[in-house]
Parts: C-alpha cells; structure tokens; sequence
C-alpha cells in the first residue's frame, strides 16, 4: 500500500499542512504504507529531513497536478486543503476536476483534510468577494472525497449547516502536537499561587495572543497571582509587531522571560516547567491550533477567549464580561488536563485515528 499526500510544501520549512503530513506519517501505527508527496515546493533539506517519503514537485494547476498524480503509484491520495496553499486568491477552481478525473482514471481514493474552509473578510477586501468561489471548492472537494476530516467543532458545524457536506463521510480529528512531552507533566495538586505563564507561536500570533487576554493579565498582576510570563517560539519578527509586543508586555509590567529558537526538546522542557499557557483561539477552533495540542500534553491549564460555545474542558474561558471568575478558575487550577486530554492530542493517537479513517475507504 501507498499513500500520497498533496501539500504546499514539506519540512524543515514550516507550514502547518506538511509538518501535519509529516506527523502524521511519523507516528503510524504498523504496518507502515510507502509515502510518497506531492509538494508545490520542495525546501533545500527536505529528503534529509523526511528520507522515507519519495518527493516531487507540482505546478500549481490542473495540468500540473494531474502530471504528477500520473507518476505516481499510490491509489491513495490525501489532499491537505487550504485554498491559499493552491491559489493566490484563495479558490483553486481546477482542483476538484483534477482529483474527480484521477479517480475516475485509476479507481484511487481520495481523503480531503479540511485544514481550513474559506476565508472572510470586509467588502473592500478579496475573500469578502471571492468567497462563493471558496465555499464552491470546499463543497466539490468534500463531495469528491471518499472521506474527508477537519479539526474543530467550528469547521465541523460550517460542512454540515452552510456547505450541507455528507457528514456519513467525515468527522473531527484535532491536531496534534509536534512538541512531545520529554516526560509526563508533574503533578497538577498541589497547585501553586505563583504562576508561570506561556504564550506559544509565532511572533505575530503571540502578539494576537497577548491583545486577547492582556486585561485579564493586568488582573492576575495586580492580584500578585503571576511569578513569570514567558514567551516561546522564533524570535525574528516585524518591526511593527515586535514595538506593539514590547507595549503590552510594559503595560502589563510583570516579569517576562523569553524562549527563543529552541529545540522541541527545550521547549518542552519549558512548557512542563510552566502552569498556564494562553490561547488566542477560540472554543470553537482551539482543537485545530498546535498550541494548544502541546500546552493540553504538557499539563497546562490553556486560557481561552469566549466565544459562547464553551463546555467543560482542559481549559479555562477569559471572559472580559466576568474577570473575577476566570481569576477565580485560575487560583483553583481549574481546568488542568487529564491523562485522556493529554493522549487525545497526542500526535500517536491522531494518526491511528487517521490511519483508520484511510482503512476504511
């Protein structure tokens, strides 16, 4: 058996569709499938990176596609989707007609990773105009597939009640995280009434992150509830988004401290050293952030913004209409992730859950 992945790119260049290919691949259970990817670019390093998997390249277009779907040997194709991953704006309209005449062709297989649906905008931007197109392809790809998947219960809710998808083909697989536990967390009791912490990504996504829960930060500060806030992830950012970091964080004016261009092992090392971790998504698409796979399996309480879709879980809701009750949750260590949570997110668990998924189309 062989499997072919279709992504935009693979590692050690980041983007969330091949590193969750790569994942994927890395943890699955035996027997093993041959791999085989199809890249619209393949970064200098990639075979070293990933020596299992044969690779090649693909014009982003149908011709394109088709060409290389025609090399390959595999009758098993799973398409990562992210309508900009394919197209400048968005909607690859030649997709669909691509995969529908593969299948038609060989008898192949096809699994759609809805990784994200369309995009949404203002009027005066092009996802406002274009999205019938993005809704169109999303629709025709799930209809295509023989089963598709997505990662949280607001993408779910869009295929079933906007895109009106089969939903006896898919379901909700969350992401998993690419920072493994270097050991199990510590203890969750006793809870401690110092604080450590964490705002986890990229520079521009720490900033989204830190506007989003910055006045309950101030809240915990002023309560003396914060021993250190500690940022993780690449340090280089834009000018513009580093100035408006530096003035949270001085606006806030607890102690900070900075994990930078770490290795997965230390940043591991550093979330399970830490208490808190914050989350700028939602309820509704927490599940399909690696943040906050890896704040769940290291132990940490996530704090997310409300939304109105919140039930029970390992997290607590950051709710500027109720401050006190989430300082309240936080001084309890509510919230703190089980041993289920913690393997649920677990990179091994997602792909045998996947695997069963592709065992059984």
């Amino acid at each position: 058996m062989r499997i072919c992945h279709i992504v935009p790119s693979v590692p050690p260049e980041y983007n969330g569709l091949g590193d969750y290919a790569f994942q994927l691949c890395r943890h699955w259970p035996e027997p093993r499938p041959g791999w085989e990817i199809l890249a619209r670019r393949l970064p200098e390093g990639a075979k070293e990176h990933w020596p299992e998997a044969s690779m090649r390249t693909f014009e982003s277009s149908g011709r394109g596609l088709a060409d290389a779907l025609g090399q390959s040997s595999a009758r098993t194709v799973v398409l990562h989707y992210v309508g900009y991953a394919y197209a400048k704006r968005g909607a690859p309209l030649w997709l669909p007609g691509t995969l529908a005449a593969w299948k038609a062709n060989t008898g192949g297989r096809l699994i759609v990773i809805f990784h994200e649906l369309y995009a949404v905008g203002p009027p005066w931007s092009s996802p406002f105009w274009l999205l019938p197109l993005q809704m169109r392809v999303a629709k025709r790809l799930a209809a295509i597939g023989d089963a598709w998947t997505t990662s949280c219960p607001d993408y779910l809710r869009v295929l079933r009640e906007r895109l009106r998808v089969d939903m006896s083909k898919g379901g909700m697989i969350p992401i998993g995280t690419n920072i493994e536990p270097v050991r199990g967390p510590k203890p969750a009791r006793p809870w401690p009434s110092m604080l450590k912490i964490v705002v986890f990504g990229l520079p521009l996504t720490r900033l989204r992150t830190l506007r989003c829960h910055r006045n309950l930060l101030g809240r915990v500060r002023q309560r003396g509830l914060i021993e250190k806030l500690v940022l993780i992830g690449r340090s280089e950012a834009a000018r513009d988004v580093q100035e408006a970091t530096n003035a949270i964080l001085d606006s806030i004016g607890c102690e900070t401290a900075t994990g930078y261009d770490l290795e997965p092992a230390d940043i591991s090392a550093l979330l399970l050293d830490s208490h808190v971790g914050l989350l700028h998504n939602s309820c509704g698409t927490m599940t399909k952030s690696g943040v906050f796979a890896a704040y769940c399996t290291h132990g940490l309480v996530t704090v997310v913004p409300q939304d109105g879709l919140c039930e029970r879980g390992p997290f607590v809701v950051s709710d500027d209409a109720a401050p006190d009750a989430s300082i309240e949750a936080l001084v309890r260590g509510d919230g703190i992730p089980t041993e289920e949570d913690r393997r649920r997110l677990l990179f091994e668990t997602v792909s045998a859950r996947f695997a069963e998924v592709c065992s059984k189309v």
